[in-house]
């Protein structure tokens, strides 16, 4: 799995939407790192991070994010 960590502080988990990748919101992330320590997955089959092997909903997904915090 691909993802982003910048700054510094407080942490922010950052969640792409749907059929994009994490440094589609660049612009978004340098700006929240000024005063945040921010954590950006690209999340599975997504960007850089690989397809899963069966479809994913919403509870895979959080299942998913719960292990990777």
């Amino acid at each position: 799995m691909r993802y982003f960590e910048l700054g510094a502080g407080h942490p922010i988990l950052f969640l792409h939407g749907g059929g994009v990748e994490a440094r589609t919101y660049a612009w978004m992330l340098e700006l929240l790192a000024r005063r945040y320590r921010v954590i950006a997955p690209d999340l599975p089959g997504f960007g850089g991070s690989t397809i899963p092997k069966t479809v994913w909903g919403l509870h895979e997904y959080a299942t998913f994010l719960a292990r990777f915090l």
